[in-house]
């Protein structure tokens, strides 16, 4: 196998695409990028995976097999395959939590790219970050999709984003429900104890009997 510098170098295309679908609490997520191989060029090919470090699951949708891709010490994903292809799209799905209609990502890149896209379907969710920036609808594959890229991201960024607009679960609403509940609780024996009639000894229906 060639280094993975090399291989980055000559054979991953420049441009690299997140196209996420929100869920319930979570960012379902597609990353796609194209290995090139020149005529005569080796079929073997090495490169990582730029996933977010929040990913839950991950798994290969296109151009991979589960088997090409291996768990590296820092916890990063790379790939080892067969490339016969002049261009190969590789797609690889992963998942994502967040709470309260959040869903933070951190991106550390192994390599310089191009550019680095995110796509989501017009008008579902919204991105913060300071690196993103907003380039408008684009038409793909017959839907329009919201888009937000970084150009020339260098090797050892990082880059921070935060997806808004995430339909919310229930547990969110659970725990306002108990807070409440928890509160009117509380304002009930409250009211319970200052409403309480005062005793007064004088009107005791019990007397002290001598002997």
């Amino acid at each position: 196998l060639v280094s993975s510098t090399e291989l980055m170098a000559a054979s991953l295309a420049g441009r690299h695409v997140y196209i996420i679908h929100p869920g319930m609490d979570t960012i379902w997520g597609s990353y796609m990028l194209v290995v090139e191989r020149e005529a005569g060029a080796s079929e073997s090919g090495r490169f990582d995976l730029i996933l977010p470090q929040e990913t839950e699951d991950w798994s290969p949708q296109q151009g991979i097999e589960e088997d090409d891709v291996r768990l590296k010490p820092d916890g990063g994903l790379e790939v080892a395959a067969e490339f016969t292809k002049p261009e190969t799209l590789v797609v690889t799905g992963f998942k994502v939590a967040g709470r309260g209609g959040r869903v933070p990502m951190t991106l550390r890149l192994p390599f310089a790219v191009d550019e680095f896209s995110i796509m989501a379907l017009e008008g579902r969710v919204k991105i913060e970050s300071p690196r993103f920036v907003y380039q408008g609808p684009v038409n793909f594959s017959g839907s329009t999709y919201d888009t937000w890229s970084v150009s020339a991201p260098k090797a050892g960024d990082e880059l921070r984003l935060t997806i808004t607009g995430i339909p919310e679960g229930r547990t969110r609403y659970y725990v306002l429900g108990g807070v409440f509940l928890l509160l009117l609780l509380i304002l009930a024996s409250v009211k319970t104890w200052t409403s309480r009639p005062k005793i007064d000894s004088s009107d005791s229906d019990f007397e002290t009997v001598g002997v």
